[in-house]
């Protein structure tokens, strides 16, 4: 299964074959492109979008609902943190920045964190030097140094540290568990 072409739902099956629904990242003809360019001699289109037809492949905003960990780690903190920067963040062109940059930070997180993750044919976790992008470290096994962080990771920090600046410091606490929120969520996601 590759995690940049589908994910794969931890609670839903397909009616017929009782196996695990397959949401889609993206829609149907970026997938006949990125299957006709691996395999050339494949199937032709038509039966490539016959098979994705009534399968267990969904489109990902077909979710029905959300489990538990991407409601609260995802969902409730980015909407908590949109209501902090709207209520709390005085200068009105610095909150539509500030909204504007977490909702970067969420697509970034949704849709292209988890194209940098690599993992080998042969299920092998691959290393990467973007300490954020390695999960032989997040697991603890890998054994190499890491000297770098990515200018998309850094973002997220960057962006709390921002916000950290323009509201007063009792919310700073609640920030920093929005953070280890955010963090956690892209774990689940990997």
């Amino acid at each position: 299964m590759r995690k940049d072409i589908v994910n794969m739902s931890s609670y839903r099956t397909h009616l017929k074959s009782g196996l695990p629904i397959m949401y889609l990242q993206d829609h149907k003809q970026a997938l006949w492109e990125k299957f006709s360019e691996e395999y050339p001699n494949g199937m032709r289109l038509t039966a490539f979008m016959t098979r994705l037809q009534g399968s267990r492949f969904v489109y990902q905003d077909n979710l029905c609902g959300l489990c538990s960990e991407c409601n609260e780690c995802g969902y409730e903190s980015f909407a908590s943190i949109n209501t902090i920067i709207a209520t709390h963040v005085e200068d009105e062109s610095l909150k539509e920045e500030l909204t504007r940059k977490l909702n970067i930070l969420r697509r970034y997180m949704r849709r292209e964190y988890i194209k940098y993750l690599k993992i080998t044919s042969s299920g092998i976790l691959a290393h990467k030097s973007c300490i954020c992008h390695c999960l032989s470290h997040s697991f603890g096994i890998c054994n190499l140094q890491h000297f770098e962080i990515c200018n998309d990771c850094v973002e997220l920090f960057q962006f709390f540290d921002l916000i950290k600046n323009q509201v007063d410091e009792e919310l700073h606490e609640l920030l920093d568990d929005y953070l280890k929120k955010l963090i956690s969520w892209l774990g689940h996601h990997a």
